[in-house]
Order: structure tokens, then C-alpha cells, then sequence
């Protein structure tokens, strides 16, 4: 508790005439409420982003971007590899086809 809640307090307790074991209760009471306070903004401030949390956040998004990206590039260029074997392997099936047809024509 704050040393001018505290103050307040004694002085409302000396203001009423209250008893030093009432008093001693109340104060014990506000001790544990104000710990308990403490307690509850510490738990409440690790949940929250502090500036550090979103600024390696913010750098962990963009390096998993960038390495996305450079997936994605290296599939594209795997997808056009495969797709340029498999025209010219038809093409060299159509060739083929087209030989062994006129081949076969001129016997």
C-alpha cells in the first residue's frame, strides 16, 4: 500500500476510535487486496506486447516471408522445368510417330 494510503487510513482509524486489533485487521485486509493488485497487473503485463515483443515479432513474419517467397519461386521454376521435359518429350513422340508413319508409307 501507498505510504499516503496509509496515512488516510490511520487517520480514519484514529478519527472513528477504532480498535488497534480492528485496525490492524483492516490494514492486514487492504495489504493483501493491494498484493493482490500487484500480483494481478504483473500476471496481466506478461500478456501484454511490449515494443521489443512486437519488433521481433515483426521480424520473425518478415523472415518466414522471405523464405515463402523463395519457396514458392524454386516450386514455380521445378514446375516449369517439368512442364518444358514433358512438351519436348512429346514433341519427340509426335516426331517419332510422324517418321515411323512415312517410314512405314514408303515400304
Amino acid at each position: 500500500m501507498q505510504a499516503t494510503l496509509k496515512l488516510k487510513v490511520s487517520e480514519i482509524f484514529t478519527k472513528y476510535n477504532f480498535s488497534k486489533e480492528d485496525a490492524g485487521f483492516i490494514s492486514d485486509v487492504l495489504n493483501e487486496i493491494d498484493d493482490k493488485q500487484d500480483e494481478k497487473f504483473r500476471v496481466s503485463k506478461e500478456l501484454f506486447l511490449t515494443q521489443k515483443d512486437k519488433t521481433q515479432l515483426i521480424e520473425r513474419i518478415d523472415n518466414v516471408k522471405i523464405e515463402l517467397v523463395e519457396r514458392i519461386e524454386g516450386a514455380k521454376t521445378e514446375l516449369n522445368k517439368s512442364i518444358f521435359i514433358a512438351g519436348v518429350i512429346q514433341l519427340l513422340a509426335i516426331i517419332g510417330s510422324l517418321l515411323a508413319i512415312l517410314s512405314f508409307m514408303h515400304k
